[in-house]
């Protein structure tokens, strides 16, 4: 089974670079798929995302955004069941998302679709779409965004949902645009536009929560454009792991107390 994969995988990225490289239309490139969405079948999407230049250049060869949503899943081992699970949406909307176009999909899914893959609202609804990282999402998921006046009260709600948004507002600088998630006893928040001040901030907050903090950048999609990622719930070799395992490659992580001088 193992080489059967290795070599699925092979072929496939074969295809990838052709498709990349304007050899391969769109059209061909996904008829080399199986639709089938309850397996994972773009199996070079996994590796094609460990290179995010390399991505971002297959991503935009896509003209139909729903296989550009399949590409973007399939890349983080997300199928149509898991999919189901993560937006509490039905059969029919998922495919939408990542099969085909079924139902008119509310911009509601649309939005939570590209704020669980930490893409932007255009690049997961638009046929063309900015080469920068907009914060667009977040006006879609107004009813979502919540105004906290401290992250400890994000965490100490844990909501029903096992990911989300929310705006940390403050008088005297710009919003902060922050991603939650509580996934396998971790908790995981990102900065989606940081600035040295706004790591600051949120390290600060965090810094009155008894619990060991670490943190790093993970690198998007987008030229010149990475979150800056707070995460706890283990130790470091835990942490390690759950890094590794969750986003499919090695990042230097940091204690919290190394943005704050400890």
């Amino acid at each position: 089974m193992t080489k059967y994969i290795d070599s699925c995988e092979e072929t496939n990225l074969k295809l990838a670079m052709k498709f990349i490289a304007g050899k391969l239309n769109e059209e061909k490139y996904v008829a080399k798929h199986p639709r089938n969405s309850k397996k994972l079948t773009w199996v070079e999407t996994v590796q094609l995302r460990r290179n995010p230049r390399l991505f971002s250049r297959y991503c935009r060869r896509f003209v139909n955004p729903v296989y550009r949503r399949r590409a973007v899943s399939e890349s983080i081992g997300i199928n149509q069941k898991t999919l189901m699970t993560l937006l509490h949406i039905g059969a029919s909307t998922a495919s939408s998302l990542i099969v085909k176009d079924s139902v008119k999909l509310n911009d509601r899914y649309i939005a939570d679709f590209a704020l669980y893959h930490r893409i932007t609202y255009e690049m997961a609804n638009n046929v063309s779409y900015p080469s920068y990282f907009t914060t667009t999402v977040f006006m879609e998921l107004k009813e979502d965004v919540r105004l906290v006046t401290t992250i400890k009260q994000l965490l100490d709600d844990r909501p029903f949902k096992t990911f989300g948004a929310c705006v940390l507002r403050r008088n005297t600088a710009p919003d902060i645009h922050l991603r939650w998630e509580f996934k396998n006893g971790f908790t995981i928040l990102d900065i989606i536009m940081p600035e040295d001040w706004s790591v600051e901030l949120v390290a600060n907050e965090l810094a009155v929560i008894p619990q060991e903090w670490y943190y790093f950048e993970l690198p998007s999609i987008f030229a010149n454009h990475s979150f800056t990622v707070f995460i706890t719930g283990g130790d470091y070799e835990q942490v390690k792991a759950f890094i590794q395992g969750e986003f499919k490659t090695y990042v230097k992580f940091f204690k919290l107390s190394s943005i704050r001088g400890g």
